[in-house]
């Protein structure tokens, strides 16, 4: 057979290892899971629509995926994917992806690439008693491609174990020259010096998971400058801060959205890395009716990286994973009505759904339900 052209997904699709025994194998095993990416990719949800799709397309096409005879049937597609070793199953995605990404620049005053850590339950994927698969991804806020990805144990019935998983998911990527935001159960101070000492940088919303922090950051900008401040620690407070808004319009909605940045609190605050904390207030007017939302948040990037303007992107991109990966996945891909559930079959048809939506943006796809349609015309 020939070898697979280098950095192409087939090549680091052949590194995984085969569960299967040598005698019988009649299929190589990245035909095999190239074949469900591309099924994936022209709208197939589960085993059956991959077979038939299989079975539909035409043997010069079976022939470039890796196949030397007609493909397998749904019996033998669902009994690699339950078999797979899902350690390296996902550990070749990312390097697939991180060959795709390019090496992360580091220069003092470069800007970091953001990426967005968040955790998805596959709903679909319960078994009697065991629950629902619970993953946590990493994705890129620009390309929306996921670098990484990993269970956390115990179907993340524990909100900490999230926590927990993600100290394991870092320490297998790359984090020089890259930022990775989080919500607040992410604002741990064990994760955030395992990402300094790695030569990252972070950005965590800060909720009431961390009390002390919490309280510092909102009081010091519930205080009212005028007031509360005496001449010289006013000037200080305002040579420290610095601001951004934006303001969006669309389908009758109008959103304000103005982040506060400031470094007065770095030497006062008892957190590793800490560069800046900030507040983001959004106003947003739809249908008549007004409403306010304000957050906090703390990051290890100086302001002479990022000031306020590119922290409110930063802010506001990191919910690009719900829009990016987690809907599309839910809502375009049918993950959660997926009823595949035995051995590692779930967690392995949620990285191949990732890795398909990241094929198709790598394409110049944004619409991706779109995309599906049309592959699935033209194929």
């Amino acid at each position: 057979m020939e070898a697979h052209p280098a950095e192409t997904l087939l090549s680091f699709l052949a590194a995984v290892p085969d569960p299967r025994s040598r005698h019988g194998r009649r299929h190589p095993l990245s035909a095999i899971l190239a074949l469900v990416c591309c099924a994936i990719m022209c709208g197939a949800k589960g085993y059956a629509a991959v077979a038939q799709w299989a079975q539909d397309q035409d043997i010069e096409l079976m022939h470039r995926l890796g196949f030397t005879r007609k493909p397998p049937k749904m019996g033998g597609i669902r009994k690699v994917l339950i078999a797979l070793n899902l350690k390296a199953f996902e550990d070749a995605l990312t390097r697939w992806t991180e060959s795709l990404l390019g090496r992360p620049v580091s220069t003092e005053l470069q800007p970091p690439e953001a990426f967005a850590l968040d955790g998805k339950t596959a709903r679909g994927s319960f078994d009697g008693l065991q629950k629902a698969v619970h993953l946590l991804s990493l994705l890129a806020h620009k390309s929306g491609l996921t670098l990484a990805q990993t269970q956390v144990p115990n179907g993340g019935e524990n909100k900490t174990n999230e926590h927990k998983t993600a100290l394991q998911l870092l320490q297998g990527i790359v984090l020089e020259g890259r930022l990775i935001t989080g919500d607040a159960m992410f604002c741990q101070r064990d994760l955030s010096q395992q990402i300094i000492d790695a030569d990252g940088h972070y950005l965590w919303f800060v909720k009431e998971n961390q009390p002390t922090l919490f309280n510092d950051i909102k009081t010091a900008f519930g205080a009212s400058v005028e007031v509360d401040f005496p001449p010289k620690q006013r000037q200080i407070w305002e040579q420290a801060q610095d601001t951004a808004t934006t303001i969006d319009k669309g389908h009758g909605r109008r959103e304000r959205r103005t982040l506060k940045a400031t470094t007065a609190l770095n030497e006062y605050l008892d957190w590793p890395g800490v560069a800046q904390v900030g507040q983001v207030e959004s106003v947003v007017e739809h249908d008549g009716k007004i409403s306010h939302e304000t957050r906090y948040f703390i990051t290890s990037v100086p302001r002479e990286i990022s000031g306020a303007g590119r922290l409110l992107v930063w802010a506001r991109g990191h919910w690009s994973i719900e829009n990016r990966s987690h809907y599309v996945r839910d809502v375009t891909l049918g993950e959660d009505a997926s009823r595949i559930r035995k051995g590692s079959a779930p967690e392995i048809m949620a990285a191949l759904r990732n890795a398909a939506i990241g094929f198709l943006r790598t394409t110049g796809a944004t619409n991706i339900a779109e995309t599906l349609r049309r592959n699935a015309s033209q194929v």
